[in-house]
């Protein structure tokens, strides 16, 4: 991957950052746009369509839990997607960590898995990212009832 691309990419994602940080709608909207074109053009159709995918399956999670912890599960259930395969074809095998920052490695690996996998089976371990997380940020919390936020945001997520 053209690492000139990558450094574009990076500078668009974060002026939509910001541009969300301060309450700039209109204008983190036409950044998003410039993002998804950008990543159409690192790879090829087959793979940019599933990238597409993910990312508005992505884009619909973080309506309902923020863009941070939308990342968070995405870097969950990448590494839970490649945890334990030896043999895996991701390239990027180490597990990634959970820090809620789209940077070069998680953007890496989710084009190896776009690259490896089907759209469905990167969503199914998003999802399994998002259980993940919620029970064990929750767990010792017992004003949070774990089970109600989880169906919560599952059912967010059943369209997807």
């Amino acid at each position: 991957m053209n690492r000139f691309k990558i450094k574009i990419l990076q500078y668009h994602i974060y002026r939509y950052d910001m541009f969300l940080k301060h309450e700039m709608k209109d204008e983190a909207d036409l950044e998003a746009q410039i993002i998804i074109k950008l990543m159409n053009s690192f790879n090829n159709n087959d793979v940019s369509l599933k990238m597409e995918e993910v990312i508005n399956f992505l884009a619909h999670h973080a309506k309902f839990v923020g863009k941070e912890q939308a990342i968070k599960d995405l870097q969950r259930g990448i590494s839970l997607l490649n945890k334990n395969r030896r043999k895996s074809p991701i390239e990027a095998k180490n597990i990634l960590k959970e820090d809620g920052i789209l940077l070069n490695k998680t953007y890496e690996a989710l084009c190896d898995v776009c690259k490896n996998y089907s759209a469905n089976v990167i969503k199914k371990y998003i999802k399994k990212g998002v259980l993940n997380n919620v029970i064990f940020d929750t767990k010792n919390n017992n004003k949070i009832d774990s089970k109600m936020l989880l169906d919560g945001i599952m059912i967010n997520l059943g369209g997807y």
